[in-house]
């Protein structure tokens, strides 16, 4: 085994030659995004959860709530248009949140390359399309206000990276009034993007002055947005759960369901604990190119504590619908996945491929999984409201309790608690009736009609 710096030097640059074209690498990653999309419109989108809400707005009051423009703007303009468009059909909201995040990766490609090789841009910007740790965005209309934050906060960082700090504020002050997911790494660039460690210089320098301006029009938005919520609950900090933390990314979130037995979801995750321990050790122990495989780790880990915030203001799961709140985060663990093959492939490349084949194979089959759930929970939802239909001539002016309680797909529900009254509104066009979902241990309300999941899905 070589030591320090020239294991460093043979784990992470390749040859310049060897990088790939910039339009091979567009090729790659819209390939990959197409692929996922035609997978996810074979097994049928649907609608999920708070689509009920934001479509039916639309139908029934031609405009989103108007407590979303008090709090979020951005969101209110995304979602009027998303399901201004879309309106009640599945399948051209899908496309549209397609076509979003379609621009986020090649967004954060182009930004990446700018800081890292060709070659190791388009290996996390790839890595992290086939990650099934983030795939909420992928397919949820409800966030694709998630999508527009990210794609102005990375249109700010690429302006602010060429030196570019006026259009760049106002990009990532538009950003976090659109979604606050990426404001801890907005506020950090306003500090250190351009710099000197940038693969690509920036055109101009950016004056301190014009940095506290940056700095402070950011965090007074970002205090604008905590202050004005779209959430009624108080502000509660919480304690967060590495462990889950750590599984949403390296664990379970990988395959996408906790019913995959415990042995491999646990197994995998130690594994790349255990090799992130051994590549950190080796950073400090001097291996430090900026292509090597530990300080990638690094660079990883260190977007991934960014992105960590939100396990303290919200309560976070390995899998399903809450994986929306990683759409940051994973980016980090892509480069930390990438620097532990780059870091194993130095030592023992036998070992590097076997590993990327397994890491691979669990992303495909995580995946199918996570897709899958979300058709089936769509159509969970659209089962309800037939079974409705056809079982009650007056469902549209009924009321529903809809019970025992709701009905999960690896951790995503069709019909949802908030959101439930509005599936029947929007289905039946009117607000005579109501359809609500009962959870564990509720008792039906005066006037309500019981429905049982077993009699509209069918015995387990």
């Amino acid at each position: 085994m070589t030591s320090g710096s020239e294991t460093a030097g043979s784990s992470g640059d390749a040859p310049a030659d060897s990088h790939p074209p910039l339009r091979l690498a567009v090729l790659v990653l819209v390939g990959l995004v197409v692929a996922r999309a035609v997978v996810h419109l074979a097994l049928g989108p649907g609608f999920v959860g708070d689509d009920w809400s934001l479509a039916g707005a639309m139908q029934l009051d031609g405009h989103q709530g108007r407590f979303i423009l008090e709090s979020r703007p951005g969101t209110y303009l995304v979602f009027t248009t998303v399901y201004g468009i879309g309106r009640m059909h599945p399948v051209v909201v899908f496309l549209q949140v397609t076509a979003l995040y379609l621009l986020v990766v090649l967004l954060l490609h182009a930004l990446l390359r700018r800081f890292v090789r060709p070659s190791t841009a388009l290996a996390v910007t790839a890595v992290w399309v086939i990650l099934p740790t983030h795939t909420t965005i992928t397919v949820w209309g409800a966030t694709t206000n998630s999508l527009i934050g990210m794609i102005l906060a990375l249109v700010g960082l690429l302006l602010l990276s060429q030196g570019r700090w006026v259009p760049a504020t106002i990009a990532m002050v538009a950003s976090v009034l659109s979604y606050e997911l990426s404001t801890p790494i907005l506020l950090l660039a306003t500090l250190v993007v351009p710099g000197s460690w940038q693969r690509t210089p920036a055109r101009r320098p950016v004056p301190w002055a014009a940095r506290v301006v940056a700095l402070a029009l950011v965090t007074l938005t970002a205090l604008w947005s905590a202050t004005h919520s779209v959430y009624d609950e108080e502000l509660s900090l919480l304690v967060p759960d590495p462990v889950v933390y750590a599984s949403a990314h390296f664990g379970s979130g990988l395959f996408a369901s906790a019913s995959t037995p415990g042995v491999l979801r646990f197994g995998v995750l130690a594994l790349v604990l255990a090799t992130t321990v051994a590549a950190v050790a080796a950073w400090l122990r001097g291996e430090r190119d900026r292509e090597a495989g530990p300080a990638l780790v690094l660079d990883g880990l260190v977007l991934m504590a960014l992105g960590a915030w939100i396990a303290v203001v919200l309560p976070i799961g390995s899998h399903g619908v809450v994986d929306r709140l990683y759409a940051v985060s994973t980016i980090g663990s892509a480069f930390v996945l990438v620097g532990l093959h780059r870091y194993l492939r130095a030592r023992q490349r036998a070992l590097a491929v076997g590993a990327a084949a397994v890491l691979l194979a669990c992303c495909v089959a995580g995946t199918f999984v996570a897709l899958r759930s979300w058709s089936d929970a769509g159509a969970d939802a659209v089962a309800l409201m037939r079974h409705l239909e056809q079982e009650y001539p007056d469902a549209a002016s009924r009321r529903f309790v809809v019970g025992p309680e709701p009905v999960y797909r690896n951790g995503v529900a069709g019909v949802t608690a908030g959101h439930d009254k509005w599936t029947g509104w929007a289905w039946f066009g009117t607000r005579d009736g109501l359809v609500r979902v009962a959870g564990a241990g509720d008792e039906p309300g005066d006037g309500e009609t019981v429905v049982r999941w077993d009699d509209v899905l069918g015995s387990p």
